[in-house]
């Protein structure tokens, strides 16, 4: 039995980083992948049984989860960048009760369902949520405001939706509730949470925390937000857990970013195992004797009611119609809508009311939003023409004119180019540079334009601690594979060189001080004859009609191909 408990546990958590990973290499949302990979697991082969794994913490545990997700998802929201801040009040008033209203109608038509039971599932159908948008918005890199927007409902829908579904269902069972119960689960959640985000800034902002422990007490303090605020009102814990994100994220006197790389990585390991516990869970002949009447209503929420949403929420606003169009078509189902039916079949199983359909509609209309959004989401972004290009450019941190020289040929060969010269008195004449120059290093609204510009960074300066903390910053933006670091000494991942963490560019073949005094940098068209032995190759460009260039800053030693220019520093 043991054996079985952790093979179960083992292949939850496996299969779960590995379906994101794929998403994530073929530039797709992760959440068509985790329902496939839980399904297949669960009801298709047998590996993993929730119920039998977990038991009666199965839920708990989920709970639990989901605060930690809303958490992160909350610390993500920076009021600062959300342009149109009209639309989003009414999205979660407006929207919300529109939403619930007219999908409880739509269940009605089209199931055989009581009037309870129709009003549950419609609830349950509200909410959204940042495991699935802020992905989806991170691949399709859709332009503000409409980026702002879908982050904010995301995260805030949630536990608005959790909660109405639960009061919802006191009424149904008990045929006595009122709104005092969602007003308590509502205050008490936004109470719990800002009282919580108040004692961990009063700690971090007072040094009461050792640096190496500030990490583990962000994400404690999420754990106290969700079982503190559950214990005092049910259901107020994702309340709570929100608002301390949302409170940490808004406040300028302390940095976070401990906290949030810590919950980014955590995250991987939640989003895959909850959805796989979840997905694992669900009968495949349920779903499919309700597949015909489900995919009818999906129709309906992302053709009729989604639409009347928005025009409701965005009528007046500055939203121009491919901004509302976009806005009306993006509204997937995710993890709080898995796991709240979940739990409220058991509970109406449990007071002898049940509702065995619950739980097959809610995952068949997850699936099929989620189909939707993961192949229809770029494209629309792109034929809407609301698409932020991908970056294709180079961030060049450091100031000698050798890279001032490169930033030239790359800007002649149509790459986008950023300097950031903190040292810039070491340059003789910026007048004349044709590409951006940052004085400082770049925060806030300057930083998010470096971000869309840089696919790669490249980082040279004297000073080895500073390239360092550069490089780490670059690592956590770009990823390893794109942050590439000019050693100071001949030796690697030491001296200021190279770590193991980032990239040696120019195939590694010459120092700072080298490239300080060996030459000018010359572009080499293609079919141009190159001296290997005797140049550099700085960077390769490649160019293909009516695309982007390509840069890479860590060529292979080799003659330009017939679509290629090489920038190579050559002797003077």
């Amino acid at each position: 039995m043991a054996d079985e408990i952790a093979v179960g546990i083992g292949t939850i958590i496996v299969l779960g980083v590995i379906a994101q990973l794929m998403a994530k290499r073929l530039g797709l949302p992760a959440i068509l992948f985790l329902l496939v990979a839980g399904v297949v697991a669960g009801p298709a082969l047998g590996l993993v049984d929730s119920d039998e794994i977990f038991g009666d913490a199965l839920f708990p545990i989920v709970n639990l989860g989901v605060g930690m997700l809303l958490f992160q998802g909350g610390m993500e929201l920076d009021f600062r960048k959300l342009s149109d801040r009209s639309v989003l009040p009414r999205l979660l008033t407006i929207g919300v009760i529109a939403t619930a209203v007219l999908v409880t109608l739509a269940i009605v038509v089209l199931f055989d369902f009581t009037t309870g039971e129709s009003a549950i599932l419609g609830a349950v159908l509200i909410v959204s949520g940042p495991t699935v948008v802020i992905p989806l918005l991170e691949t399709a890199r859709v332009k503000q405001p409409v980026d702002g927007i879908l982050r904010a409902e995301g995260i805030f829908i949630d536990p608005i939706g959790a909660a109405i579904g639960y009061v919802t269902l006191q009424v149904v069972l008990t045929s006595n509730g009122d709104d005092k119960g969602l007003l308590a689960i509502v205050a008490i959640g936004i109470g719990i949470g800002v009282v919580l985000a108040v004692l961990l800034l009063l700690m971090l902002r007072n040094f009461l925390v050792p640096d190496e422990y500030e990490m583990a007490l962000g994400i404690t303090f999420a754990v106290i937000a969700v079982t503190v605020a559950d214990a005092v009102v049910p259901e107020s814990g994702f309340f709570a857990a929100t608002v301390l994100g949302v409170a940490l994220a808004n406040q300028r006197k302390t940095t976070i970013e401990p906290i949030m790389r810590f919950g980014e990585t955590l995250n991987v390991f939640v989003i895959g195992a909850l959805f796989v516990m979840l997905a694992a869970r669900v009968d495949l002949s349920a779903v499919w004797d309700v597949a015909g009447r489900t995919a009818i209503l999906v129709v309906l929420m992302v053709v009729v009611i989604r639409p009347i949403a928005i025009a409701l929420c965005t009528t007046p606003s500055a939203l121009s119609f491919k901004e509302r169009f976009y806005l009306a078509a993006i509204a997937p189902r995710g993890i709080v809508a898995a796991a709240t039916s979940s739990l409220f079949a058991i509970t109406l199983q449990q007071n002898g009311e049940p509702f065995e359909e619950l739980v097959p509609v809610t995952f068949g209309v997850i699936f099929l939003t989620a189909l939707l959004v993961t192949f229809g989401a770029v494209p629309l972004a792109r034929i809407l023409g609301l698409r932020r290009p991908d970056p294709v450019g180079v961030a060049m941190i450091g100031w000698d004119r050798w890279m001032v020289d490169l930033g030239r040929a790359l800007h002649g060969l149509g790459v986008p180019v950023v300097m950031i010269a903190p040292g810039a008195a070491a340059l003789e004449d910026l007048s004349d540079v044709p590409f951006r120059v940052l004085l400082e290093m770049p925060g806030g609204e300057e930083l998010e334009e470096v971000r869309d510009v840089a696919a790669d960074a490249l980082i040279a300066t004297d000073d080895a601690g500073f390239n360092r903390g550069i490089a780490a910053a670059g690592v956590a933006s770009l990823g390893r594979a794109h942050v590439h670091l000019v050693p100071l000494h001949d030796v690697a991942g030491r001296v200021g060189g190279p770590s193991s963490t980032v990239r040696t560019p120019f195939a590694g073949r010459r120092l700072l001080p080298d490239l300080r005094r060996d030459g000018a940098v010359r572009v080499i068209g293609p079919g141009e004859p190159v001296d290997i032995a005797t140049t550099t190759i700085l960077a390769r460009v490649r160019t293909h009609a009516g695309e982007a260039p390509r840069v890479d800053l860590h060529p292979e030693v080799a003659p330009a191909r017939p679509d290629e220019s090489l920038i190579v520093l050559a002797p003077a």
